[in-house]
């Protein structure tokens, strides 16, 4: 059997569900885990899908001495589908959760009214007959809502307001 092979990966974000325009802000972080298989479960031959799901569970604005920072809380869910390794070739499911963590630098003093998630790359590989590493890169970033029009430097996607008159960035 090669020890490299083909394995279908879902739950990568599509292009098509990436931002019109670019975000003003934006973090990623990468989230790695080792999925353990519990010992009733048979031994992993080969690994045949996995799925990455990643969801918001928390955001807030922190004041740091470097300036504003949005601190993204998420749970990213890795799922895992094998074929044992008995005479029977069974096929067999492994999940992970893990709580990811991510700081984003904000510019001015606009209220931050959704994050959105993106999984942008999956990695899954065999360690042992027993486990099996996951990794995901996600990023983050905010979607504003109103802003304080008295701010120095206020932005709305492509808007900035400053002393209260709209100009194109």
């Amino acid at each position: 059997m090669p020890h490299h092979q083909a394995i279908e990966i879902t739950g990568i974000t599509p292009a098509s569900e990436f931002p019109a325009c670019p975000p003003q802000a934006w973090g990623e972080t990468v989230i790695a885990g080792t999925l353990m298989i519990p010992c009733p479960e048979p031994d992993i031959r080969r690994i045949l899908s996995a799925c990455a799901a990643a969801v918001v569970t928390g955001h807030n604005v922190l004041c740091t001495p470097a300036g504003r920072r949005l601190v993204v809380h998420a749970a990213i869910t890795f799922t895992v589908h094998f074929q044992a390794a008995t005479g029977l070739a069974t096929r067999h499911t492994a999940s992970l959760c893990l709580p990811a963590c991510l700081a984003i630098h904000l510019d001015g003093s606009c209220h931050v009214k959704k994050v959105h998630l993106l999984i942008e790359d999956v990695s899954v590989w065999r360690l042992s007959p027993r486990s099996i590493a996951v990794t995901a890169l996600i990023a983050a970033y905010p979607e504003f809502g109103s802003c304080h029009r008295d701010s120095e430097d206020c932005i709305r996607c492509d808007i900035k307001i400053r002393s209260g008159a709209d100009e194109r960035a």
